[in-house]
């Protein structure tokens, strides 16, 4: 739900300086369904976004994952 914005908020001078086309606005994104801004904030991100590196981490987190799990099954080697 998008409402006008409140001038006298403290960030209000700013988010006009930096979004004059906007005006002032104001959005609660409590009402927005969680798949939605899930969706939503995918999209915007999406050019940025370079999957490698994420993908890297993931895997280190699945070799560290299954060696800590064979560690707490066989705590002596």
């Amino acid at each position: 739900m998008v409402n006008p914005g409140k001038p006298a908020d403290s960030w209000a001078a700013s988010f006009i300086r930096r979004h004059p086309d906007l005006g002032l606005v104001q959005v609660e994104v409590e009402a927005i369904a969680p798949d939605d801004l899930r969706r939503l904030i995918t999209d915007a991100l999406a050019r940025w976004w370079d999957s490698t590196p994420y993908e890297a981490v993931l895997g280190v987190e699945a070799v560290e994952r299954d060696w800590l799990s064979r560690l707490a099954e066989d705590p002596e080697p």
